[in-house]
């Protein structure tokens, strides 16, 4: 599996604003041993000769390679995958063309969607949930929509997505976990060993979203060790 991240000359001393401002050089890097693979499926704007949409392409692609099987089947579990897309209406046209496992992403509650024209608080109504949850295993909500922060960067009370996506048997995933102290909520000390335990133990997610793979390995290292 190929992944690009920005590659940067880090022996330089320069504030993360500074790097924030260069223009990347872009580097592939070789990602062994995931135990689980994300494929996001943009919302096609465009059709092919034959009247194909981009999902079909998609799904295609993945079908080729050996993508393929309902979540924790056999078949999953030889080729793990999800298929995530802010676009609802991109999942449910793929959940006619594969049985893999398929997430719906949440953007910030006021952002609208880019297929539908609704909220994504709209779409987190009990209602839609419950619509959605015919086509979906799970949900990649932004972490700030799950526990927001105030304005002093602290964060508030947990909402209820999670207790209500579980109650619908949806997996939470929450995106993106990074370790950069501009990323972490001033309650976790700039420490994402505490972010990632907060989020497990109070909040009760399913998985984590990151940029920073070896970290979180690490973490499960340390708190679960394997036999």
């Amino acid at each position: 599996v190929l992944r690009y991240r920005v590659s940067r000359n880090h022996d330089e001393k320069r504030s993360f604003k500074d790097c924030a401002k260069e223009k990347p050089h872009w580097v592939p890097s070789t990602c062994v041993g995931l135990r689980d693979t994300y494929f996001q499926c943009k919302r096609g704007q465009v059709k092919w000769p034959d009247g194909k949409t981009q999902e079909d392409i998609f799904v295609e692609t993945l079908l080729k390679f050996g993508y393929g099987g309902k979540y924790l089947s056999k078949g999953w579990k030889d080729k793990p995958l999800f298929i995530q897309s802010f676009a609802p209406t991109s999942l449910i046209h793929a959940s006619n063309l594969t049985d893999s496992p398929l997430i719906l992403l949440l953007d910030n509650a006021t952002s609208v969607t880019e297929d539908t024209n609704q909220t994504y608080a709209e779409i987190t109504s009990d209602e839609y949930l419950k619509f959605i949850s015919k086509y979906i295993v799970g949900l990649g909500p932004w972490k700030d929509t799950v526990v927001p922060p105030d304005v002093n960067n602290y964060l508030s009370a947990p909402t209820d997505l999670v207790a209500r996506a579980h109650a619908l048997n949806l997996q939470v995933h929450p995106y993106t976990f990074r370790n950069e102290y501009e990323y972490l909520h001033f309650d976790f000390h700039e420490d994402p060993y505490q972010e990632y335990s907060y989020w497990i133990h109070n909040v009760s997610v399913d998985g984590l979203f990151t940029d920073f793979v070896g970290t979180l390995h690490l973490y499960q290292q340390w708190t679960s060790p394997l036999n």
